[in-house]
């Protein structure tokens, strides 16, 4: 079984979905699938990339170059590759800033179907939680209607997202879809020799300002006394701009707070 994955960038360690779908296409070439990733819209070259290397058959197409010349190559390699199945790896802002699909990809996208067509959304719009901003809602009707018209246009086989909130909200837009557990990017590291006196929570990556953190804060606090823990927080990647203000709501509580910066595989795992 031949297998197409489609995301929008594919630089290592720099896009989480492009880290995923590299981990799953050589999960699935180890068991006998041979795959291509195709990733439609890659900010971090230049000029186009199409190559194998250890069994895995890359295409990037740089973010730079005219949507229609990337779609009009990438619709030609699918056709000569005629993969029997097509993931899409979806999150909207890989393909925008403000998570908005661009019209020529939705035009195109029924190209990108194949005999059988699979859609993963890792993320969806903005604007699902109760009392969200006017602002998100705005922007999130805009997004829905970006990713309502690619399901539609995709028509896909099979439809899966990574929680129950997300499956909610397809379904009140008319799509069925089931859950599909996130495998982690990161090997686990062997246990440590002795157990560590401190209870530790970790955040991944940008903190967004819609994060209520006080909740978390508390439920932090509660668990690591009743293990009889020291609470400790551990922020690592890109904590992004709103940093400061949410990781101040566990510094306020007592909690101690480490921003590491980016780190290798094997510092996090051994967390």
């Amino acid at each position: 079984m031949t297998l197409l994955f489609i995301c929008a960038g594919l630089e290592p360690g720099r896009d989480g979905v492009g880290d995923y779908t590299r981990r799953l296409a050589a999960a699935c070439i180890a068991r006998g699938h041979p795959c291509t990733l195709l990733a439609l819209h890659d900010p971090h070259i230049a000029r186009r990339h199409d190559d194998t290397s250890d069994a895995l058959h890359v295409i990037r197409l740089p973010a730079d170059s005219p949507w229609p010349e990337r779609l009009a190559y990438a619709v030609d390699r699918t056709l000569r590759l005629a993969p029997d199945w097509i993931s899409w790896q979806f999150v909207a802002y890989g393909f925008h800033p403000r998570g908005f699909l661009p019209a020529t990809l939705l035009q195109a996208a029924a190209s990108f179907r194949g005999p059988l067509c699979h859609v993963m959304l890792h993320e969806l719009w903005l604007g699902l939680e109760v009392g969200a901003p006017l602002r998100d809602r705005a922007l999130g009707w805009l997004q829905r209607r970006g990713v309502t018209c690619l399901l539609d246009q995709l028509d896909a086989d099979v439809v899966h997202t990574s929680n129950v909130t997300y499956r909610a909200a397809l379904g009140r837009e008319g799509y069925d879809s089931d859950v599909l557990p996130l495998f982690g990017n990161v090997p686990i590291a062997p246990d440590p020799s002795s157990p560590s006196a401190h209870f530790t929570g970790v955040t991944f990556g940008t903190l967004h300002p819609q994060w209520q953190p006080a909740a978390t804060a508390d439920w932090l606090l509660a668990t690591a006394r009743r293990h009889q823990r020291t609470p400790v927080l551990v922020a690592l990647g890109r904590a992004g701009a709103h940093a400061a203000a949410l990781l101040g709501v566990f510094r306020e509580r007592g909690i101690a707070v480490t921003e590491t910066g980016e780190l290798d595989h094997a510092s996090v795992s051994r967390l």
